[in-house]
């Protein structure tokens, strides 16, 4: 008898501050489902929303888990993400992770595709030193990525005589209210660039009144990010989004046959451009390697997944991905990209060679891992 494929979960809130993340994972989900489809692949994946359960993610992962599913892909931000670690853990299952994290965790309940720190703040710091940018202010949604991402970079650029000259932390909010007394901060202190660890609204605000200020002091202070994609972009709005600096495994402009594969899948799954981004294309990486998995193990129990998940080796958009199963992390390619009005980057630096995740920034090379990048690169 042929093996079916069992069902999986997908695990995201309709109704959350960082909404357009949200959808894009879920355009990367159905284009994975649409190319699936068209390979004769049939799968059922079945949606639990926590603004059902009264935003609880315990309760919405558990409504999942009692179905008997014992794999799940999905949750945006970190504080999700660990709300549910437990739980999976306690049911022998396993949360599919799609997107950016700030490193320091690992769980054999999680699979880790999205970057780490060593793969998206190390070459923004190599790209800062570079240009003899040493000072800095920085901003986040006062949650562990913001926290952790700061804290890599301070490190790492006190290391190298740089300093942060100034911290604004903020709760995420479904109200983004004005920046405007943090900016007037920002112009007092004169930093060399802005290093931004918002998510949602408060960081497409942020851009916004940032620039209208840029506009009244007749200067520019270069803001850098490993948090921001092509839609995200256009939430922003084409009069406030160009020239922004983002640190990121994927972009649009990739030029090889599986982006171009992805976004045609975006396509015929419906998806209205631009959809391609790392959000997106995280959900699409993660949901095949998923289905990929179970198809081998032709079972749904969790190390043989996980023993199936380490025999591939998937051309992905991002490039080469073989997840290490001794810590359920992937290397990866970061790439630096210069935002344009059209929602699209320019690539303008490569490391040209995949960075090991190293999540806990064990003995790291510092930043001797990034004396390999080629700026002016655009592949």
């Amino acid at each position: 008898m042929a093996f079916a494929l069992p069902k999986i979960g997908i695990l995201l809130s309709s109704s959350t501050p960082y909404e357009v993340a949200n959808n894009s994972i879920r355009s990367g989900i159905k284009a994975a489902l649409y190319e699936l489809q068209c390979e004769g692949i049939s799968v059922t994946a079945v949606f639990s929303d926590p603004s059902d359960f009264g935003g609880c993610y315990i309760e919405a992962s558990k409504f999942l888990l009692d179905q008997g599913i014992k794999h799940v892909l999905g949750c945006y931000t970190s504080s999700s993400r660990q709300q549910v670690v437990p739980t999976f853990e306690a049911r022998d299952s396993i949360l599919w992770y799609p997107v950016h994290y700030e490193g320091f965790e690992c769980s054999p309940s999680v699979i880790y595709l999205g970057s780490t720190p060593a793969q998206h703040v190390l070459n923004l710091i190599d790209y800062a030193i570079k240009r003899g940018w040493k000072s800095y202010y920085h901003l986040g949604s006062d949650y562990v990525w913001a926290w952790e991402n700061n804290r890599v970079m301070a490190d790492y650029l006190a290391s190298q005589s740089g300093v942060c000259i100034g911290e604004d932390l903020r709760p995420i909010s479904d109200n983004a209210e004005s920046f405007v007394t943090t900016i007037d901060k920002i112009w007092a202190a004169k930093p060399d660039f802005i290093f931004s660890n918002l998510i949602g609204e408060d960081h497409y605000q942020f851009i916004r009144d940032f620039r209208n200020s840029e506009f009244q002091h007749k200067a520019n202070i270069p803001i850098l990010t490993c948090a921001l994609g092509e839609t995200e972009l256009k939430a922003i709005g084409p009069e406030w989004c160009e020239d922004l600096i983002v640190s990121s495994v994927y972009f649009s402009s990739i030029n090889n046959q599986e982006n171009k594969k992805f976004i045609s899948s975006l396509l015929g799954a419906g998806v209205s451009s631009p959809g391609a981004c790392v959000d997106a294309e995280g959900a699409y990486l993660t949901t095949k390697l998923l289905c990929r998995s179970l198809l081998i193990a032709k079972s749904d129990e969790r190390q043989a997944v996980v023993n199936a998940l380490g025999e591939i080796v998937c051309d992905a958009p991002r490039g080469n991905v073989r997840v290490d199963i001794n810590t359920n992390h992937s290397a990866a390619r970061p790439r630096i990209g210069i935002s344009k009005k059209n929602f699209e980057f320019d690539i303008i630096s490569d490391t040209l060679t995949y960075v090991e995740p190293n999540p806990y920034l064990v003995n790291p090379e510092n930043l001797a891992e990034m004396e390999n990048t080629c700026d002016g690169m655009g592949t």
